[in-house]
């Protein structure tokens, strides 16, 4: 049976919608095998036979007491019909989340299995069964209390059972719960404001790279400016002697773009 054929099968019977919830898909549903019936029509028959020839064979002699066998073949015949209402109203649905048995016509009851918990199923067919085709499903879980365990008269029990294994045991299948997949680590920004720690060299090829911008340093960096970039001091001093007059003079950078203003030029239109 096909989920399509299942869905409408639920959608035309108010029975099994009433116990279906919206959000579940149905992927079989079925009543029981015709076979349940086979007793009570056989019985139907036979008594019906048997009261026939009671009342042509011994009819002058029965009297009054033919009336009593023809109400034990009434008997039979509403004993057939109530056994017909019961098997019409008896289901087995299977949905992606879990199992159903719906049974009783005057009490309704409802067993139910979560495919989650079903950790095993025996299924088995008696030589009658072999004959008129149906089998017999027994569901294992690890919980003790079983609201369902034993399906009868399972209809189609062969295709029914490889329908059923692929529903529960197979992985990543409509009966497991999908396993969601790990969320990316966030991938660390770098501060626009942070500032550029360098590390410690002792040499000169060390200290230099030190003085150089990092990508994405936006804070004011202080750098040594060259020979003719230093201005004089107050005293004259050009930094010849000694003194640190690039301490007037420095690179900065202005914005994220890592474009450079020379502070010593302030006539430059940049």
């Amino acid at each position: 049976m096909t989920a399509d054929e299942a869905t409408r099968i639920v959608r035309s019977h108010r029975l099994l919608r009433r116990y279906v919830l919206p959000d579940e898909r149905v992927l079989l549903a079925a009543r029981r095998h015709w076979a349940k019936l086979s007793e009570p029509v056989l019985t139907t028959v036979a008594v019906l036979v048997g009261c026939g020839w009671l009342t042509a064979e011994l009819e002058p002699t029965l009297g009054e007491r033919a009336l009593v066998v023809w109400w034990l073949a009434a008997a039979a015949a509403v004993r057939l019909a109530w056994s017909l209402l019961l098997w019409r109203v008896e289901w087995f649905v299977a949905t992606d989340k879990r199992m159903l048995l719906l049974t009783g016509l005057v009490t309704h009851q409802v067993g139910m299995m979560p495919l989650l918990k079903v950790t095993d199923m025996r299924y088995s067919r008696s030589v009658l069964g072999q004959l008129l085709g149906y089998g017999q499903f027994l569901l294992e879980s690890a919980g003790q209390d079983q609201a369902l365990r034993q399906i009868d008269w399972v209809a189609r029990p062969d295709e029914t059972y490889r329908d059923l294994c692929a529903l529960i045991f197979t992985p990543n299948g409509p009966g497991t719960r999908p396993v969601p997949e790990p969320a990316p680590e966030p991938t660390p920004h770098a501060s626009p404001t942070r500032s550029w720690i360098a590390p410690h060299r002792s040499s000169d090829e060390g200290r230099e790279a030190a003085h150089r911008p990092a990508p994405g340093d936006t804070q004011p960096i202080r750098t040594r400016a060259s020979a003719h970039e230093v201005p004089a001091g107050p005293d004259g001093s050009d930094g010849s002697d000694g003194t640190d007059g690039a301490d007037d003079a420095a690179w900065f950078v202005s914005e994220p773009t890592a474009r450079y203003v020379d502070l010593t030029s302030p006539d430059d239109p940049r």
